[in-house]
């Protein structure tokens, strides 16, 4: 089916074609819609895209306090893709989602009971809108970045493109293995790939991918099980499979739990089918592009955690700093020459770099859901981009950057089920008792400091089309150095003009030659030892 914003009469006949005509239904002050009972759900169809309160309203009324769950679908601006609320929930984010695999999904969920139905449905559509690339899930084993950004971009990607093109979308897990290349075993327990004499990986078949995530009537996990046969068997990777889509296990990753990582492939929504190769012998076997590929992703991550620790110290914090610095001045007066008032700057300006760069990290490895189209708008993804954007065009007397930063601050602190944000329990967003939160709460940075220090931790270029960086490269580890890195630095307001050595890596008083990197009165950071 294709079908989108220039024609949504196409996705109406296509649910009409696939479960027949549906009725009429216009509820008070509300547009006219097509309601399809299913059994286990009610299906409703938006003609017009709509408002965001306008789907929730409709979801509200149709589902009345019942027990019937409600899908209420309408019209994207993005071709082929339609907007889904339900069917549980009508606080839930509104998801973009592709249209043709929700016909898909609800033609399986209407045979289902409807307890089941439902959590099928609302674990599928969140899959859907938030794997950013379709057909690929993505958590803790590489990342969304390199799938998206470094893969395809590199030599390996046409032979990648050669293998997958052996591989059908409609054929059953064994016919996709066999066409990778794969030697297969059965065994008492499911079956072992072998490339040569060589255990590889070992596979774990269901009849459903829904049953990935359910416990066995034993109380067992699949990705458990798979994993203990991994040991058994002397497998380095662990597979469960189901028809069309596969899920990937390292069995002894270098960092974190195994059940926690993995990567999966839904064959029927690849719109790149090289990512079928990931499961080739060629990826997995020992040796492999695989262990390359994480091998790749450490020393990447070290790489940015230096470069990172730079942009921080040269750019963003004395930026933040700054900002802050003119805020107090503007509007409490205060001396920024005063020792206390600078240690006060100091504590708000690294916890605001530590709240953005957690956020960051967050959208990257998986916690927030940025490849959500209810979440991006807000992101700190994309507030980096849009600072980066409007760097040459920034209004002197405009904090837009700062009040969009407020916003998703107090979004992560408290949490926001319309965007499906958590609520996160640490400290480090907190309003209160939390070194330099009381400052953050009330001061108020203008764009011209906020911009360039967004823009400095997100992006690690100054050409004219760069990537933001991927922050889910890096470890807990890159992160505690960069943070002890960062309280060796000292604020200091420059007595005179100065220059920075970039030989020593300090600041240095500038000579009748030289141009003056920090202006006389100017907040900047130095080393403490110095």
């Amino acid at each position: 089916m294709s079908a989108g914003r220039d024609d949504p009469q196409a996705i109406a006949a296509a649910i009409q074609a696939r479960f027949g005509p549906g009725t009429t239904w216009k509820p008070d002050q509300a547009p006219e819609t097509a309601v399809w009972p299913l059994g286990p759900f009610d299906v409703v169809w938006m003609p017009a895209t709509e408002r965001e309160a306008t789907l929730r309203s409709i979801w509200r009324v149709r589902f009345g306090g019942g027990a019937t769950p409600v899908i209420v679908m309408a019209p994207s601006e993005q071709a082929d893709k339609v907007r889904i609320l339900g069917p549980q929930d009508g606080r839930a984010p509104v998801r973009t989602v592709p249209a043709s695999a929700v016909l898909r999904l609800l033609d399986v969920a209407r045979s289902r009971p409807r307890r089941e139905a439902a959590a099928l449905l609302a674990a599928e559509f969140l899959r859907l809108d938030e794997s950013g690339i379709p057909g690929i899930g993505v958590k803790g084993l590489l990342t969304a970045h390199f799938l998206k950004e470094r893969l395809p971009k590199s030599p390996l990607w046409p032979q990648l493109q050669q293998i997958a093109s052996r591989v059908a979308s409609d054929r059953m897990w064994q016919e996709t293995l066999r066409a990778l290349g794969w030697q297969t075993q059965q065994t008492d327990k499911g079956y072992i790939l072998r490339a040569g004499a060589e255990p590889v990986a070992v596979v774990h078949a269901y009849q459903d991918a829904s049953l990935f995530s359910h416990a066995t009537p034993q109380g067992a996990l699949p990705e458990g099980l798979a994993l203990a046969d991994c040991a058994r068997q002397g497998a380095a990777w662990a597979i469960l499979a189901a028809p069309q889509r596969f899920r990937l296990f390292q069995f002894s990753p270098p960092v974190g739990a195994a059940t926690g990582q993995y990567v999966e492939i839904d064959l029927a929504e690849l719109e790149q089918r090289a990512y079928a190769a990931l499961l080739a012998p060629d990826a997995l076997k020992r040796g492999g592009w695989f262990e390359a590929w994480l091998d790749e992703s450490r020393r990447f991550g070290d790489d940015l955690r230096e470069s990172l620790e730079q942009r921080l110290r040269l750019q963003a914090l004395p930026r933040i700093a700054q900002g802050l610095g003119e805020s107090l001045e503007r509007e409490q007066r205060a001396d920024l020459t005063d020792r206390k008032v600078l240690e006060q700057i100091e504590e708000a300006a690294l916890t605001l770099v530590f709240r953005f760069i957690f956020v960051l990290y967050a959208e990257a490895a998986g916690p927030l859901p940025i490849a959500s189209e209810s979440y991006r708008p807000h992101s700190a993804s994309e507030l980096a981009a849009d600072a980066r954007r409007d760097l040459a065009r920034l209004d002197a007397r405009s904090t837009r950057f700062w009040d969009r930063l407020n916003t998703l601050v107090r979004m992560v602190r408290q949490g926001d089920a319309a965007v499906g944000v958590p609520a996160y329990n640490g400290s480090l967003f907190a309003a209160r008792d939390f070194p330099g939160s009381e400052l953050l709460e009330r001061a108020k940075v203008k764009d011209t400091y906020l911009s360039p220090a967004l823009a400095a931790i997100f992006f690690d270029s100054d050409g004219p089309d760069p990537v933001g960086v991927d922050f889910a490269q890096l470890q807990i580890g890159h992160l505690g150095a960069i943070y002890e890195g960062l309280l060796g630095l000292k604020l200091t307001c420059a007595r005179e003009p100065m220059r920075y050595d970039e030989k020593n890596d300090r600041y240095l008083p500038a000579r009748a030659d030289d141009r003056a990197i920090i202006q006389k009165a100017e907040l900047f950071y130095h080393p403490e030892s110095l």
